[in-house]
Parts: C-alpha cells; structure tokens; sequence
C-alpha cells in the first residue's frame, strides 16, 4: 500500500450548553448537533471527543463509516488526516531544533544544497517570464508559515505525485528547488504544500532517519499514537472511513484520495 495519511479523530467546532450546566445535558447536545450534520447530508459520520484536565470525558460517534455499506461509525473507525500532517511535520522540525540539529532561522541551502543561489519571478509577460535573484534566500521559518515564495503545487511531470506516490522525497525535493519563486522569502503568505515537502526532506537530512520512520520514533511511538501511520496494515484498513465531497449538493464516494 502507498503512502498515505491517517488519523483516529477530526476536528470541528460547535456550540454547547453554558458552562456550569449539567455535563449529561452539555454531550447530548453535543450528540444532537452532530447528528444534525449528519441528517442534512453535510457529513457522512463523525467521531467526537471531549478532554478535559482530567482526561477524555466523553467520546461518541454518530453516523456512517461507509453509506453504501450502511456500516456505522465506530470508535475505532480511522481518517485520513490529510493536511494535519503539516503542523506534525512543524513538531518533527521543533524536535530537531531542541536536539540542536538545526534552527528555524537557517537558511534551506545550509541542509538542502539544492535551494543555493533560487531564481524569483520578477515579471509575467505573455511571451516571457522574467527572472532576477531573491533579496534573500529561504530560511526553515519561511517554509514554516508559508512564507517561502515556493509554488503550492508540483512541477510539470509530477502533477500527480500526491496521489501516485512513485518518487522519494528526495526526488521531489530535488525538482520543487528547481522552480523560481513567487515572490520575496518572507515577504507575503501564501499555502505552499511543496514547502512542507521541504521540511520533510530537511528532517530526513538532519536526523539521518527517512520521514516517516523518524515520525514515529519520535512522535507515534511514545505518544501512544497507535494508529497514526503512514502505512496502515490490513486491519486496520478495514476500519478506514470512506472520503467523501459534498457535490450537487450530495456526499460521493472520493475513490482518487487513498491508494491501494
């Protein structure tokens, strides 16, 4: 099975009962409004968790892991978790810093060779694109928020590599470094999947580790977090919940976003 991401709960915001009301009132409300999102067709099911100082107070679930199946949601029923993977690869980059492998204020070229001397657009023209040198380079921070200048998506020929999963992340690394910037380092935000790449392959270089291995020594593993994985085992595809979009107005099946 290819690369891809799960997570054994997701988040959403509601409102509840005030405070000081009666606890058993407060997660009947929270199941009633979850069941609502539920019976309006906006999600398929859910699982909620409540945690307090003292611990989880209340964990449910309400609708479908699968609608064709008609097969509930469970406890166990596991996600994908998509682009929370961003701030966990922000905690695999701050681990390495408090090791003193690296800091935020590095330049990228000073783990990555590969990003020295970058080409910045300066101008779109209808038959030319015109290029000059950034003022600086790119630093850990930059890519931290979004801040690099380095186009969200990948370049031509590895359009699909998300969902394909055939290349390391050395060898996408290698062609994002490639492509001009956008703009400045650290001069304006804008959401860059290919700059959380960077800081995975920065992992990889600075702790000796491939990503995924260096994730769950660190993180998974002591943490308890037995069912976060980059490659889930046979049982525990079978509590996989389907990924569905709201299209037309209804839930459909999205077969494209998990790999077998």
């Amino acid at each position: 099975m290819r690369d891809f991401r799960i997570v054994l709960l997701g988040l959403m915001f509601i409102s509840l009962p005030a405070r000081g009301e009666d606890g058993a009132a407060k997660w009947s409300a929270l199941r009633q409004r979850m069941q609502e999102f539920v019976d309006r067709g906006e999600i398929a099911g859910a699982v909620t968790v409540v945690g307090q100082r003292r611990g989880i107070v209340n964990l449910e679930t309400v609708g479908w892991r699968d609608l064709n199946e008609r097969a509930p949601m469970q406890r166990e029923t596991l996600f994908r978790i998509a682009s929370m993977t961003k701030p966990i690869t922000a905690i695999g980059i701050m681990i390495l810093v408090d090791d003193g492998k690296l800091r935020i204020d590095d330049p990228v070229e000073r783990h990555l060779p590969e990003f020295a001397d970058p080409w910045m657009v300066a101008e779109r023209l209808p038959d030319r694109l015109v290029l000059r040198r950034p003022r600086r380079p790119i630093t850990i921070k930059d890519l931290l928020t979004h801040t690099s200048g380095l186009p969200s998506g990948m370049p031509v020929g590895l359009a699909d590599l998300y969902r394909r999963r055939d290349r390391t992340l050395a060898e996408a690394v290698m062609a994002i470094s490639q492509r001009p910037l956008e703009f400045e380092p650290g001069s304006r935000w804008s959401y860059s999947n290919a700059g959380i790449d960077v800081l995975g392959r920065i992992i990889e270089v600075a702790s000796g580790q491939r990503y995924e291995d260096f994730l769950q020594t660190r993180l998974f593993d002591p943490l308890g977090m037995r069912d976060t994985t980059f490659y889930p085992t046979l049982e525990q595809t079978k509590r996989l919940a389907t990924t569905y979009e709201l299209r037309d107005g209804q839930l459909r099946a999205n077969p494209g976003t998990l790999m077998d």
